[in-house]
């Protein structure tokens, strides 16, 4: 089992090789002639010029790097926003339907290990198939939209989940709710505050501060992983199951309405126009 993950690590690594770097560290490194190849590649035109001085324009108005440079009030809104979506990624519960797929099943009534661990698979394999969808999703319809909506249907995932534990009147279909609301949960997620909170943290912040901003938001998303993980099952104890999937449910609410005041439509936008916008003061929503 451990072996098989190699595969895809090895792929990883050999596609690699060709991965060119980005345009503004090439510009930032003066070698223009190879940033100009880089655009042209993934341009649609090969006059990529004026997106050359608009880059070189942004980099002579860029503020300190570093950790000193994530104070500097530029970046105050945006470093709101990422730490925002990387807290609510977790605290929503994901990774508890992830890590702990056959103990919920087994709680619904599927006792047997084998089922529960085929029906966990079955979820992987509805996130990988609503990831997919994300893909073709996110320049058409836009982040803000995927985001708001994902972010909804995880609400419906999680009442639905939590109704399945508490109304008697169910008993005798409680696996079924169950595992509809799951699988309205993990779809939701993988279409929407999945897939949009790592492509946004790689949109929001300028060049010189990308790096340790994107450090700093990771690190917390892996914190607020381990907080979630090892209080599942004490939740479970002190709430119920109805209780603790609701108390989710009222997480993402917050979560939603959180996105919805803060976070901007990234689609279309160019990171110096991104960049430019923060710098203005103006509201995140106003991008």
């Amino acid at each position: 089992m451990f072996g098989l993950a190699a595969l895809p690590s090895i792929g990883l690594v050999i596609g690699m090789f060709w991965l060119p770097d980005s345009p503004r560290w090439l510009i930032s490194k003066s070698k223009i002639i190879q940033a100009r190849q880089v655009l042209q590649r993934a341009r649609t035109t090969s006059d990529v010029n004026a997106e050359i001085d608009d880059i070189q324009h942004s980099m002579a108005e860029q503020g300190a790097g570093g950790m000193t440079g994530l104070l500097q009030p530029s970046l105050r809104m945006p470093m709101i926003v990422g730490l925002g979506l990387a807290t609510f990624q977790q605290i929503t519960g994901i990774n508890t339907v992830i890590y702990y797929a056959p103990t919920i099943f087994k709680f619904v009534g599927i006792s047997a290990a084998g089922p529960a661990i085929l029906a966990g698979a079955g979820l992987t394999a509805v996130m990988w198939c609503s990831h997919v969808l994300a893909i073709f999703l996110l320049d058409r319809v836009g982040r803000r939209r995927l985001l708001l909506t994902g972010v909804a249907g995880q609400i419906v995932g999680l009442m639905i989940l939590g109704a399945a534990f508490q109304f008697p009147q169910l008993a005798s279909f409680k696996s079924d709710v169950a595992i509809g609301g799951l699988v309205i949960y993990v779809a939701c997620f993988a279409f929407g505050l999945g897939p949009i909170f790592w492509l946004l943290i790689s949109e929001i912040y300028p060049l010189k501060n990308r790096g340790v901003a994107m450090s700093t938001v990771t690190v917390t998303n892996w914190a607020m992983n381990l907080l979630v993980a090892v209080t599942f099952l004490t939740l479970v104890s002190l709430l119920g199951h109805a209780g603790t999937f609701w108390l989710y449910g009222l997480v993402a609410i917050g979560a939603w309405i959180f996105f919805y005041r803060l976070v901007p439509e990234t689609k279309g936008k160019s990171l110096e126009q991104i960049e430019a916008h923060w710098r203005s003061g103006k509201s995140p929503r106003q991008l």
